[in-house]
């Protein structure tokens, strides 16, 4: 609509529903700072500079095109923006999408994108197969997955806890609102499992622990075993590295 660039929006229901036709799971909103630089306003349908803003053949050049909300540019009637130099965005963090949360106020140039225009991050994948080592997992911090603790553990921290399935990894942080959740898809080396499959089970909290007996580098709590409320299944790897 506005040509090539790196498109933006300060709504998150905008940004949420990108890309159009994907499902849920292969998409996440990306919270991020911008230098809009010189801006135009796009707000009406056959603007003479609508595709042609950045190209300084066809007179000014601007560095970002504006579509306010409600022009009549786009059907939903949701603002956004167009970038033309990716250079000028910082990415902050990820945010799972809420679309009945806005957070950001319309003069800040704090952006919510969607994942299709953010070349550099993978989008979100479904849970791998059950003999994969992928996993997804959920933090409030991107800092270090050193720092990932479990709200209700079952084995005792400090440990990465990581999940195959994508609704577990994606409630956590417990009680925590939605901007401060993000799921990141890893690649583990589970080394040496045990099954921790029923409460009070030998091991349970002393797998990794050599003076009580084998050394396992992972402890796995299958699915609908009855260790956890949810029934959905969660891994407890020792060793960060």
């Amino acid at each position: 609509m506005l040509g090539p660039g790196v498109y933006l929006s300060r709504d998150l229901q905008k940004a949420s529903r990108y890309p159009i036709n994907h499902p849920e799971y292969d998409r996440v909103v990306i919270r991020v700072v911008v230098n809009v630089g010189r801006v135009i306003a796009i707000n009406y349908q056959g603007h003479p500079r609508q595709k042609t803003w950045h190209d300084s053949r066809y007179g000014e050049v601007y560095d970002t095109a504006w579509v306010p909300p409600g022009c009549g540019v786009v059907k939903s009637g949701l603002e956004e923006d167009c970038v033309w130099d990716p250079k000028r965005i910082k990415i902050i963090n990820i945010i799972k999408p809420h679309p009945a949360q806005s957070l950001c106020p319309a003069k800040s140039l704090h952006t919510v994108q969607s994942a299709h225009s953010a070349q550099s991050l993978r989008s979100v994948q479904s849970p791998p197969p059950a003999k994969s080592l992928c996993s997804v997992q959920s933090l409030c911090s991107v800092q270090s997955l050193h720092s990932v603790q479990s709200l209700r553990p079952a084995f005792p921290d400090p440990h990465v806890y990581l999940s195959r399935d994508l609704q577990k990894a994606s409630c956590c942080p417990i009680s925590h609102p939605e901007n401060d959740k993000i799921v990141i898809r890893v690649m583990g080396n589970m080394g040496k499992v045990i099954a921790i499959n029923r409460q009070h089970r030998p091991c349970q909290k002393t797998w990794h622990d050599s003076r009580y007996g084998e050394v396992y580098d992972t402890a796995w709590v299958p699915p609908n075993c009855g260790m956890v409320k949810s029934g959905l299944e969660e891994n407890c790897v020792c060793d960060p590295n």
